[in-house]
């Protein structure tokens, strides 16, 4: 009785081992291509924060005056030293710039604040930073706290 069974040469396998071979070896380097994209998406979009100034009552305005008065009174009584007074300046800015133009930086580095285009709080938040962080700090407590006011009023 004669057979009539064919069989198909290995040739025929490697194609489709070829495929799934190029297949694992090329997916890493599509999925990392997406996560550079999504990446420049985001920081773009973080970098673009633009602050929507509101008009603060002068209650308000006098409440951050008054607090940042306190850091002097404080200062000047030994209750905190210049780095603890450069740590509270810090924290009640960024507060009022939250309630001021509805941007909550009380989380951000410098480097995210450089992103919302506003020079004077930047420039503040930047002259903090060398105080804040120094174990010896030898700033001028009184005239940063005299100058963040003004810029408080100015706001």
């Amino acid at each position: 009785m004669p057979t009539t069974i064919s069989l198909q040469g290995t040739a025929s396998y490697g194609v489709l081992i070829l495929y799934i071979l190029f297949f694992i070896l090329i997916s890493p380097l599509i999925l990392r291509f997406i996560k550079k994209r999504k990446a420049k998406k985001n920081k773009k979009k973080e970098a673009k924060v633009t602050p929507q100034v509101k008009k603060i009552p002068p209650t308000i305005k006098e409440r951050y005056e008054k607090q940042l008065l306190s850091i002097i009174d404080d200062y000047k009584s030994e209750k905190i030293d210049e780095r603890e007074g450069y740590q509270l300046l810090s924290k009640f800015l960024r507060e009022f710039f939250k309630e001021y133009a509805g941007v909550d930086v009380t989380t951000k580095t410098l480097a995210q604040i450089r992103g919302i285009n506003n020079s004077r709080l930047e420039k503040l938040i930047e002259e903090f930073y060398e105080y804040e962080f120094s174990p010896d700090s030898n700033g001028d407590i009184v005239g940063a706290v005299k100058r963040t006011i003004q810029s408080v009023k100015h706001w």
